[in-house]
């Protein structure tokens, strides 16, 4: 068996999976955070969090768009896949080992409550990264049900022995801090022993992959990884310099909506990303692109209808009672909806085919425009058009990526 036979599974049946990890995975980590919160209050909850964030922000740093490289470069180059996780892994260890290093210093800079706490979070800066080659590996095979069991099994015990903890009244901060690593440690082993036995062993042996390269291949993915982490946290740090307290949670309640809307379209964008970046004919890439166009399209209608209809109860829902700016808010960000999964499917053709320095070049452009309205027209305290402008924004950027694509994107054109 070669590699090539190795791509298991339909595209609605990966992204069945994939959707089954992402929704479930966020009712699991709902159900970790009440535990915790039950256990430790909202102070040992809130330092809990921001030890994981700092994690987060530096694992991003580490990650230098390697994920997303990896499975654009073995869908196209199935043949190099030893060669291609073997330098990978060793790019994992060295930036786990700055990581580590900025993680110690923080600690020594910020001197937090419960220091010798945030040291045992401190080899997830290894585990998570090194993860997620392996990661990336099989959504490349497109073996999308091992990505989800090994998630929800995380999860799942992650949850019971903080129950079990919890029945013995022994949960501390440190011990859920101890169950995190152990429980990523788990699911670390069982992906390696995964990706040794079912894909390494069928994997040729290549020559050495350049370094140099493939940190010039991955440096555009690591930016658009910056950015968008920019973007998506940009409107909450300028609200909370500008907007009332009350405003920010408003719109908060409004994001946290959109969330859950997003968990479908990422779903699908994770799973359609190996096979379009698998198709080397204009064609095959037409058909994916415009039926992944049609199917969000008629969700994005659908969950547009949804959320304009009950966005007071869903607002109540949250924050007890009707809030009349919550709700447009809401309003507002469902009109956004089908802009938001207009462009996630274009700017997954960009990367798909190689042009992610043009989307990155537009992500950019949009966050300019986000900051020249807000900051320079004066908006900044008004909430609700702040949201328009996000809104605006989304549609903008596919003006521009459709004004933009490599080559025609109608069907039949060549």
């Amino acid at each position: 068996m070669n590699l090539q036979e190795k791509r298991k599974g339909s595209l609605p049946q990966s992204f069945l999976y994939l959707l089954a990890s992402h929704g479930f995975g966020a009712v699991l980590s709902f159900g970790i955070m009440s535990l915790l919160g039950r256990q430790l209050g909202a102070d040992g909850l809130g330092i809990y969090s921001s030890v994981l964030a700092w994690v987060f922000v530096l694992m991003l740093m580490s990650e230098l768009g390697l994920g997303t490289l990896t499975i654009r470069h073995l869908s196209q180059h199935p043949e190099e896949t030893r060669a291609f996780v073997r330098l990978s892994l060793l790019i994992r260890l060295v930036m786990g080992t700055i990581s580590s290093l900025l993680f110690v210093g923080i600690i020594a800079v910020l001197t937090p409550r419960n220091a010798q706490s945030w040291l045992i979070a401190l080899p997830m800066l290894f585990i998570l990264p090194t993860y997620s080659t392996f990661s990336a590996v099989f959504r490349t095979f497109e073996r999308m049900q091992w990505v989800s069991l090994l998630n929800l099994g995380m999860l799942f015990t992650q949850i019971a022995l903080l129950a079990h903890l919890l029945n013995t009244n022994t949960l501390s901060l440190a011990n859920a801090l101890i169950v995190n690593t152990l429980t990523s440690l788990g699911q670390l082993a069982v992906a390696g022993v995964l990706y040794f036995i079912h894909i390494q062993r069928v994997a040729p042996l290549t020559p050495t992959l350049s370094l140099k390269a493939l940190l010039e291949s991955a440096f555009p993915f690591a930016l658009a990884s910056f950015l968008g982490a920019i973007q998506a946290r940009l409107a909450i740090i300028l609200l909370e310099r500008f907007a009332s307290p009350y405003d920010v949670g408003y719109f908060v309640v409004a994001l946290r909506y959109m969330d859950v809307v997003r968990l479908l379209p990422m779903a699908y964008y994770d799973a359609l990303f190996p096979r379009l970046s698998s198709q080397q004919t204009i064609p095959e890439r037409q058909r994916i692109f415009w039926g992944a166009m049609r199917l969000l399209t008629v969700y994005g209608v659908a969950m547009t209808a949804l959320i304009i209809a009950f966005a007071p109860s869903l607002v109540a829902l949250v924050l007890g009672t009707p809030q009349t700016v919550a709700s447009n808010i809401l309003i507002i960000y469902a009109l956004g909806i089908l802009p938001l999964c207009w462009r996630g499917v274009l700017s997954l053709f960009y990367y798909a085919m190689g042009y992610e320095a043009v989307a990155n070049r537009i992500t950019a452009t949009i966050i300019g425009v986000f900051l020249l309205s807000v900051l320079g027209f004066g908006i900044g305290a008004k909430v609700e058009t702040v949201a328009w402008v996000l809104v605006w924004g989304d549609a903008l950027a596919c003006v521009f990526l459709w004004m933009n694509r490599p080559y025609p994107l109608r069907a039949g054109a060549e």
